[in-house]
């Protein structure tokens, strides 16, 4: 399943039998299901304040999110909430000149791969997760990690052990945190000599901690002048952002890599299947390639005034979200009892459920 089928493919068969909304005891302990817009959206809206991430999500999480803003409730969350938003103006998630600039490099390398004797395959997936981490950590750190330079992967080839690549530890470390959630309560028992995370963590930060202490000797120094970079402007990075607002190396830092992985990875996902819709329906390509060359031609950079205007697109994108959701779940524990409303009936959450 893991290899050939679609995350959440097995909740397809379960929700049609039992409802949108049922209870599954596992090991012992009662977990709620729901794929109920009205549950979700008072889980993540209107009922908010009744859940939180929980102790042992954070649990699982903490090697490696620490206490950024996805792995944190009350105080904390509101600490990094009110520290990130203002930084996510319009003006800044608009202005696209960065992201051209990391697409024609990945581009340039598909191109390359495919113009060799027998035009062998591209990991497209692997390319976008190269192009997303490249834009992302330019645009968060104002430094890029660059993994577009090394090598494409082979078709039918082991990837090459690439254990120092700050690409390769970033997924390695998002594929064990996944393995902890597979294991649920039992995965404490399969680190109990040595934390799995550690050695990708150790990657990890020796790329991020050297720029993130550059950044505050500078403004412990006097060094760090935000106005002549334009405070909230386009010379400002998330990272100078957020030692403007804070001093603490560990909450700038967890922050940081929050935002990484939520920024890179539901692109990255977005962007490889959004290739494979077009790919399943070439009606749907004829249709958009038309669209972006009537807008833009063969050689424009796109604007964001000009894409607000591509109607087919739009809804090419958000068809693509529907059927493949780069987030396809989320986790949530009761902080209270409450009652959640599911097709005409009443269910009871007591507090601490999942």
């Amino acid at each position: 399943m893991r290899e050939t089928g679609y995350i959440g493919e097995m909740f397809g068969q379960y929700f049609p039998t039992h409802g949108h909304t049922f209870n599954m005891r596992i090991f012992g302990l009662d977990q709620l299901f729901t794929c109920d817009p009205e549950c979700v959206k008072s889980v993540l809206s209107t009922d908010f304040s009744s859940f939180e991430k929980g102790k042992k999500f954070k649990t699982k999480m903490d090697t490696v999110l620490g206490v950024g803003v996805f792995n944190s409730d009350g105080d904390m969350w509101q600490l990094h909430r009110s520290m990130s938003r203002p930084y996510f103006h319009r003006e800044r998630v608009t202005h696209i000149d960065l992201f051209a600039q990391h697409s024609d490099v990945a581009i340039k390398r598909l191109l390359t791969r495919l113009s060799e004797p027998g035009a062998p395959a591209v990991d497209f997936q692997d390319l976008v997760g190269r192009f997303t981490l490249d834009s992302a950590t330019e645009f968060l750190f104002g430094s890029s990690t660059h993994s577009l330079n090394a090598p494409l992967p082979r078709p039918n080839e082991p990837p090459a052990d690439d254990s120092a690549n700050f690409a390769a530890a970033f997924g390695r470390a998002q594929e064990l945190l996944m393995g902890r959630f597979v294991l649920g309560g039992f995965w404490p028992w399969f680190e109990l000599f040595k934390d799995k995370t550690e050695g990708s963590m150790k990657v990890i930060n020796a790329f991020t901690n050297p720029i993130l202490q550059a950044k505050l000797k500078e403004k412990r120094e006097g060094s760090l002048n935000l106005k002549e970079k334009g405070a909230g402007g386009e010379g400002e990075t998330l990272l100078d952002h957020l030692v403007g607002c804070s001093d603490d190396e560990r909450v700038i830092k967890d922050e940081l890599l929050n935002i990484l992985i939520a920024g890179r990875d539901t692109t990255a996902a977005t962007l490889t299947f959004a290739c494979y819709a077009l790919a399943m329906y070439p009606e749907c390509l004829t249709k958009l390639r038309a669209e972006v060359l009537g807008t833009f031609g063969t050689s424009e950079y796109p604007t964001f005034e000009a894409l607000r205007g591509m109607k087919y697109l739009r809804a090419f994108i958000n068809e693509v979200l529907r059927v493949f959701p780069p987030v396809p779940f989320n986790e949530r524990t009761a902080a209270r009892s409450t009652v959640l409303k599911s097709e005409g009936k009443k269910f009871y959450v007591p507090a601490g459920a999942q």
